[in-house]
C-alpha cells in the first residue's frame, strides 16, 4: 500500500475521481460564466414585487 493514499487509521480513502477528458475552453467559459451569473438574478428581482401580488 502506498503511503500517499493511506489514512492515518489504515484505511485507503480516494476523494478525487480524475479523469482524462478534456473540454473545450469554450464550453468552460460558458459554465463559468452562467455560474457567476445565477446569483445575480435574484438581485434583478425588485425586492417589494412579491408582496405587492394579491394572494
Amino acid at each position: 500500500m502506498s503511503g500517499a493514499n493511506a489514512s492515518p487509521t489504515g484505511r485507503s480513502h480516494q476523494a478525487m475521481m480524475i479523469f482524462k477528458k478534456a473540454i473545450p475552453r469554450r464550453t468552460f467559459l460558458k459554465g463559468l460564466g452562467t455560474t457567476m451569473a445565477l446569483p445575480f438574478l435574484d438581485a434583478m428581482v425588485p425586492a417589494m414585487a412579491a408582496q405587492q401580488q394579491p394572494a
